[in-house]
């Protein structure tokens, strides 16, 4: 379940006047499940995903920049999900 975002992140590259970069990190709940008492090395496919660069002066709002990122995000996910049967 992906839970909604907060805007702190946005507040924070504001205050620094820095871009955002996102990362999504997928699989990594099959290395340790709670059916393993210790992590197997090679048993399952972990990809890391890297966004463009947002910068907040590109869009009108911050509620825009969190909209986008987040659906950045949640098609990341479904995108992950179709395609890690294919993995196992």
């Amino acid at each position: 379940k992906i839970y909604p975002f907060k805007k702190g992140f946005i507040t924070i590259a504001k205050t620094l006047n820095r871009p955002i970069i996102c990362l999504g990190i997928f699989g990594s709940q099959h290395v340790l499940t709670k059916q393993k008492s210790y992590p197997s090395q090679w048993s399952t496919h972990i990809d890391l995903v890297i966004s463009k660069k947002f910068h907040y002066t590109d869009y009108k709002s911050d509620q825009e920049l969190l909209e986008t990122i987040e659906k950045w995000y949640r098609d990341k996910h479904s995108l992950y999900n179709l395609t890690r049967s294919s993995y196992l």
